[in-house]
């Protein structure tokens, strides 16, 4: 009977763990993952930050349906982005797709990897971005790092860049709950030139099952230099799996 239970015990554990491994939860707010989804999974995630400045306040909005082509790579559909301003109300930004490829796991070598490469499509713009990912799992403390180029073609207006590194931390403290901490710095041009900076770093919380995940994030800026851009940014992600 003992041995009846723990093999149903230990079957459930490897089930647990299956289906763990086939959702990419993202920890953090800005630095994400270097892992991929499982051959055949579907997962919805969505994004909404609230950006707070003295006199303004503004919400943005992601929905992004992904799908697992094999263990290591990954296509993605921007269903939309959309934001909302303070006295100006909601505008339509983008629509877009993404493929992400993974070269190396975080926990099995020596260090995880993995290439994104987005494309958004507006009114009267289209965005190139490619994303270097990187990772590497020490038990329950995971150290996360990423490296964003944007490249933002605008019909007669200047072009816009912005390059973009972030560093992030988690521990997980729980089988289901994790936190963490991250910083971000972006540097912005028009047509490569009159870059400003901005620094932005803060914790966050992160949930998990095998079905669901959410993450909250705070970041505050510490920089000076880019004097429109939001003091405080509160950041949600939340991810459903099919």
């Amino acid at each position: 009977m003992t041995k009846q239970i723990s093999t149903c015990a230990l079957i459930g554990a490897a089930l647990a763990l299956v289906q763990t491994a086939s959702a990419t939860p993202q920890p953090l707010i800005n630095t994400a993952t270097a892992t991929t989804l499982s051959k055949g999974v579907f997962e919805q995630e969505n994004r909404i930050l609230w950006g707070h400045s003295s006199g303004a306040d503004a919400v943005e909005f992601s929905h992004e349906l992904e799908y697992g082509i094999t263990d290591n790579l990954e296509a993605s559909v921007y269903l939309s982005e959309w934001s909302w301003e303070k006295g100006a109300g909601s505008t339509w930004g983008s629509a877009g797709v993404e493929v992400l490829y993974s070269f190396s796991s975080p926990t099995a070598d020596a260090l995880g990897s993995a290439l994104a490469v987005e494309a958004q499509f507006g009114k009267d713009a289209w965005v190139i971005e490619p994303q270097l990912h990187l990772q590497k799992n020490f038990g329950p403390v995971a150290v996360l790092a990423n490296l964003v180029f944007a490249n933002e073609f605008v019909d007669h207006d200047v072009d816009a860049q912005e390059f973009a590194q972030s560093l992030g931390v988690t521990y997980e403290v729980a089988p289901s709950f994790f936190i963490g901490a991250e910083v971000e710095h972006v540097t912005a041009y028009e047509d490569w030139k009159n870059g400003s900076e901005e620094w932005y770093a803060g914790p966050a919380l992160h949930y998990r099952n095998s079905s669901f995940w959410v993450t909250l994030g705070v970041n505050f800026k510490l920089s000076a230099d880019a004097d429109d851009a939001s003091d405080i940014v509160v950041g949600t992600k939340f991810g459903f799996l099919f």
